[in-house]
């Protein structure tokens, strides 16, 4: 395999690390918040529901950006090989 074929393969596998998965279960989340604010308002358990939901989305937050890491790892490697 040449220098130029492995940085397309990694240029492509760049791509493939799912961080628009990341975001969208932040969003589900965030939906789902809204959702149990509409159903308990003030009501009691409510803060406590939103303030798991408000962890798990910073947990996911935080891996959002070491997929991103990885990417741009993947990324700098398919650029350094096509330099060449």
């Amino acid at each position: 395999m040449t220098i130029q074929e492995q940085a397309q393969q990694l240029a492509a596998l760049a791509e493939q690390v799912p961080v628009a998965h990341v975001q969208g279960l932040i969003a589900e989340l965030a939906n789902l918040g809204q959702q149990v604010s509409s159903v308990l308002g003030g009501a009691y358990g409510a803060e406590e529901i939103q303030g798991a939901i408000n962890q798990a989305i910073e947990q996911f937050n935080s891996i959002g950006a070491a997929m991103e890491n990885v990417k741009q790892a993947i990324a700098s490697k398919a650029q350094y090989h096509q330099g060449s």
